[in-house]
């Protein structure tokens, strides 16, 4: 079945958010999708560029183009970012066409965003078919109303031409955090922990006092995968080590972060909190391991023997050949082709 979809252009920038959306756009044109328009994302600099494009007739071209759809049935990401104008066009294409939507993010689950929770639910639910996160991020949305069908993900992919060739000597006492390094407020409290940390992403110039804490450095999402050094990738939110708290901790219960791809794209082990919905794939498919707070990091590093870590080794290369070439994705866009030829 060949489905239209909106492509995008997301800018460039070293983080993850730009990877998923951009690996997803690149699916949909391996499939042979046809695309019906081209989001760019804007970033103005000043009022007056914001002028320049507000007046420019090739803005307005995209605008009638997206308004003169209807009644076709499109795949597109979800949420919509861009400017307001494209976002007010292309709230109005999702209104008269029948929409898919890949789900990204959601601000009525996560709590610390500027959209409206109830705007948001009733947009899902007007769609036709909703791929998601996992079944307890499927499982939160039937809570607040959501009633569309939804399909689960499981894991984004993480599209590499080559992935990184197979781990050998690695130093497994090093543990590895890759992300926004001002928004993650527990990494100022890893030196409690005898353990080492390396460190990559943006906003590494502030200081690590920490002895345990090395800044490596940051790189684009291409790059990064090849660059990471250490023994397990970690996944942790919030302003404490002793357990996942706040906002970042609760969201963490229902989404799949995009740095489990990466580490797994790079062919690591992951290790993650007890209560995070990752949690469940990580125990599945022997991917690494999940402690109720970082504290247990040293114990538990010791406890694991060779015979355990090259297993979990063995078990990530597995999933890492399935997300570089966007196995998942692939599965859901197949079971959502399914539901509509029924």
């Amino acid at each position: 079945m060949i489905l239209k979809y909106i492509s995008e252009e997301p800018a460039a920038g070293n983080h993850a958010g730009n990877k998923a959306r951009r690996d997803v756009d690149a699916i949909f044109a391996r499939r042979g999708y046809k695309p019906i328009e081209n989001i760019v994302e804007t970033r103005f600099g000043s009022t007056v560029e914001k002028i320049k494009y507000t007046l420019d007739s090739a803005t307005w071209k995209k605008v009638l183009r997206l308004r003169r759809s209807e009644d076709q049935t499109v795949v597109a990401q979800f949420p919509v970012y861009g400017n307001k104008i494209m976002r007010a066009a292309l709230n109005d294409f999702f209104d008269r066409n029948r929409m898919i939507f890949i789900v990204h993010d959601l601000d009525a689950l996560r709590n610390f965003g500027s959209a409206s929770a109830a705007a948001e639910i009733d947009r899902l639910n007007r769609a036709e078919t909703l791929i998601v996160h996992n079944e307890r991020m499927m499982g939160a949305l039937f809570g607040l109303g959501v009633r569309t069908p939804m399909i689960g993900l499981e894991i984004f992919d993480y599209l590499l031409d080559k992935p990184p060739a197979a781990r050998a000597a690695v130093d497994r006492n090093t543990i590895i955090f890759a992300g926004n390094l001002e928004k993650s407020a527990f990494l100022r409290s890893l030196g409690a922990i005898d353990v080492n940390f390396n460190f990559y992403g943006p906003r590494g110039d502030k200081k690590f006092e920490a002895a345990n804490v090395n800044y490596v450095g940051s790189f684009t999402p291409e790059e990064i995968p090849f660059k990471l050094e250490g023994g397990f990738g970690l996944i942790w939110d919030g302003d404490s080590i002793g357990t996942c708290s706040g906002a970042f901790g609760e969201y963490l219960k229902l989404n799949n972060p995009h740095k489990l791809s990466l580490y797994i794209a790079a062919g690591l082990p992951v290790v993650t909190w007890t209560q995070a919905a990752i949690a469940d794939v990580i125990v599945k498919y022997g991917l690494g391991f999940v402690v109720d707070s970082l504290k247990e990091l040293p114990s538990k590093l010791q406890s694991i023997s060779d015979a355990e870590y090259q297993s979990m080794l063995v078990h990530s290369a597995r999933m890492q050949s399935k997300l570089v070439g966007g196995f998942f994705t692939g599965r859901a866009l197949d079971q959502v082709e399914r539901m509509l030829s029924r």
